[in-house]
């Protein structure tokens, strides 16, 4: 399966939900925003929301700081 991540093309051999590509990357979900074809995926939905081939996957993480 090849995807666009934050506008670079990459490849995965199996397909894969929105939580499995956060873990995947050893990002932390609370602080992780993700939109698959420009649509925000709602925490909520991680757990249920399929990656298909072509898509594109933008990730944001929130980061603190003063």
């Amino acid at each position: 399966m090849k995807i666009i991540l934050n506008g670079k093309e990459t490849e995965f051999s199996k397909e894969m939900i929105v939580a499995q590509l956060l873990d995947h990357l050893n990002m932390p979900r609370q602080v992780t925003a993700v939109a698959v074809n420009g649509a925000i995926v709602p925490r909520d939905r991680h757990e249920m929301h399929a990656i298909a081939d072509g898509d594109k996957i933008d990730i944001l993480r929130a980061i603190g700081g003063g």
